[in-house]
């Protein structure tokens, strides 16, 4: 779990130097920073739990990593949504030029979990001691 709390970590720094150019409306460049870590905490969960659940299956190194770069769109997508279910935002599908925001989420995403890489790969290395059997 320390693993994708190093890659949400470095997809928020991520999401804050995409989204950087929002910062000429600053109270839009705030709450959206908000919103991403608020939410994105959400969008961690889902990718953490996909995460676990693949760990430890028999699957090949590179289906892990397909599920593992579906996973982050698929959390964003979890977590953008439940935006509107909490009321904090209406329609939220339909918001027009500011669905950049959660592509900018996947973005800064797929990046965080590039930069995490050699982590994760330790973890799923099928050599590693805990795929060991004596």
């Amino acid at each position: 779990m320390k693993q994708t709390l190093i890659t949400f970590k470095y997809s928020l720094l991520n999401y804050a130097i995409i989204t950087l150019p929002v910062i000429a409306v600053p109270i839009m460049y705030s709450y959206s920073l908000q919103l991403a870590v608020g939410f994105g905490i959400i969008a961690w969960l889902v990718y953490t739990i996909i995460f676990l659940l693949i760990k430890s299956s028999r699957f090949n190194l590179d289906l892990k990593w397909l599920i593992l770069i579906l996973a982050v769109p698929i959390g964003v997508a979890f977590a953008y949504s439940l935006i509107g279910v909490f009321g904090v935002w209406k329609n939220v599908w339909n918001a027009g030029w500011l669905m950049l925001f959660p592509l900018a989420a996947v973005v800064a995403g797929w990046i965080g979990l590039h930069r995490t890489r050699t982590i994760i790969d330790e973890h799923f290395n099928p050599t590693s001691q805990e795929y060991l059997i004596d």
